[in-house]
């Protein structure tokens, strides 16, 4: 009796032995120099950290962001094996990714300028990333390369006709128009029947832009459609699926005349657009 007692309790505690030994925890320590709270990305759930998380599991892999959005770098870290006992993987969290080509960020988050002279291609990759950070904050980013069709009236539409806009993942926008001239008169020289137009818009929202345009526009004043640029405040609006609405107000401007003779006009554009891509 007492040996099958005493076998038991081997038997026991080898199974105890055992479970202990296929345990495995991974434990992540924040660095005092890093913003918190980090976000930690796992394979199993996103967890919110602020000095230190034990997680009961081994990780394929992992990405962690501070509080501003930059990422942190995996250095390594120190695994912990004892017969008996589980497995623990320890990972200090103390450098972040260096974010430019001129910039160095060290263990203790500090940056060394080493070379303020840009080329145009840095300057281009930080501008493109301004505007990746600006539209992400203001939640302005679709995710998306759009392209709408869109039918309207207006000097955006080359007076009455149709205007293609494409719409990028940052804050610029661009487009082509190509319209009838309802000002039209066979008899009246230097006028013309169709209009182009051509645009390109800063978006301030989703719903917000500001449009500049150029293209030929009658003027009552020289008696002639000439060469024009306008500036206008834009408004547009999903209203069902694809359908969508569009509106600005601005002021165009006589470009083929001298300053002190050049006409302006108040104008306006109204349209119905359609979305044909997004992707």
């Amino acid at each position: 009796m007492k040996n099958r007692i005493l076998l038991i309790c081997i038997f026991y505690i080898q199974i105890l032995t055992i479970n202990a030994e296929n345990e495995y925890y991974t434990i992540f320590k924040i660095g005092a120099n890093i913003c918190t709270p980090v976000t930690l990305k796992t394979p199993y759930k996103t967890y919110t950290v602020y000095k230190e998380i034990t997680i009961p599991n081994s990780l394929s892999w992992f990405e962690a962001f501070d509080c501003n959005g930059r990422k942190i770098m995996d250095t390594g870290g120190k695994v912990s094996v004892e017969t008996g006992k589980p497995t623990i993987r320890t990972y200090y969290l103390t450098t972040l990714f260096p974010h430019t080509e001129n910039e160095t960020t060290y263990s203790n988050n500090t940056r060394n300028n080493h070379n303020h002279s840009s080329s145009d291609s840095e300057w281009t990759k930080q501008t493109a990333d301004a505007l990746s950070r600006l539209t992400y904050i203001k939640n302005w980013d679709n995710e998306d390369h759009i392209i709408n069709i869109e039918a309207g009236y207006g000097f955006a539409y080359g007076n009455a006709g149709i205007r293609l806009k494409y719409i990028s993942p940052v804050v610029f926008g661009f487009t082509v128009s190509y319209g009838y001239n309802t000002q039209y008169i066979h008899e009246r020289s230097n006028d013309k029947r169709y209009l182009w137009n051509v645009g390109m818009q800063l978006h301030l929202s989703k719903f917000l832009a500001i449009g500049m345009y150029g293209g030929p526009q009658y003027f009552s004043k020289h008696n002639k459609s000439e060469i024009a640029f306008g500036a206008l405040l834009e408004y547009s609006h999903s209203i069902y699926k694809r359908l969508g609405i569009t509106g600005g107000i601005g002021f165009i401007l006589a470009g083929e005349e001298p300053a002190n003779k050049a006409q302006s006009l108040f104008a306006f554009h109204l349209g119905i657009s359609y979305n044909l891509f997004s992707n």
